[in-house]
């Protein structure tokens, strides 16, 4: 509220500060010579707006609640990135803090320093489908994602996620729905991460020719996302992805007539 000595900082000021940090990560000390509001109020005008937006917000990233709305999901990956039974990719981004008191070497990360983790899962157009923030920075993506209550309602089977089908037809092998991840997560019934190491060229094993994304790409959707954007920079071809999908179970067709 106004007072004699000074007006009150508007709403509109306010949300300016928070958004200002968080796009930024700018220093309180240098964000009040910018608004000409002193540290200590921007430190708690920072902790109110983001609870007000997390509130208020909640609403906008929300995973999908029925089958129809996962084959929505799942079209635009493969209108955008001919990327069939696609419904989501995932990754984790490590958000720098300082080291929390008598916390050890737990939130000390692979790259040098403390963070905690954002795990996140985006759609076809980069918005955010889940996501998960708080992760000890020494523990990796995998283990973030086993601790959350994502991991915990994919292994329960209870986000009616449709069952699999088969990509197209001709073919008759049922294709589960999937999320893509990078080598960080395990290879599961609903993740697909690419396969280690190499492989002979034309082997059922050469996940990275036949579905046209690379180990460094295979991060490129997800870590395009938060912060300074969940897939990073790159290019990946994915334009045979259904052709080569249906080429590997031609030729597991052809192993189980010759056996």
């Amino acid at each position: 509220m106004d007072t004699n000595m000074r007006e009150a900082v508007t709403a509109q000021e306010r949300l300016m500060i928070t958004l200002r940090f968080l796009a930024t990560g700018e220093t309180f000390t240098s964000l009040q010579f910018i608004f000409r509001v002193s540290k200590s109020l921007i430190s708690s005008i920072v902790k109110d707006v983001c609870a007000v937006l997390n509130e208020q917000l909640r609403s906008y990233v929300k995973m999908p609640s029925n089958t129809q709305q996962w084959r929505e999901v799942s079209k635009k990956f493969e209108d955008r990135w001919n990327f069939p039974h696609a419904i989501g990719a995932i990754d984790g981004k490590h958000v720098r803090i300082r080291a929390p008191s008598h916390s050890g070497s737990e939130y000390y990360n692979y790259k040098n320093f403390f963070s905690i983790v954002l795990l996140a899962v985006v759609d076809a157009d980069y918005n955010f489908l889940h996501a998960d923030v708080g992760g000890k920075g020494g523990i990796s993506d995998g283990g973030v994602f086993k601790n959350s209550c994502l991991y915990q309602r994919l292994e329960n089977n209870s986000l009616n996620i449709p069952e699999p089908e088969p990509l197209r037809i001709p073919y008759t092998i049922r294709v589960p729905y999937f999320l893509l991840g990078d080598k960080a997560f395990a290879f599961t019934s609903y993740c697909i991460r690419p396969f280690a190491g190499e492989h002979p060229t034309g082997s059922m094993e050469r996940y990275n020719s036949c579905s046209g994304i690379s180990n460094s790409n295979n991060r490129n959707l997800a870590t395009a996302t938060p912060g300074s954007t969940v897939f990073s920079k790159g290019s990946s071809d994915l334009s045979n992805s259904g052709e080569c999908c249906g080429q590997q179970e031609q030729q597991r067709h052809k192993l189980r007539t010759v056996n």
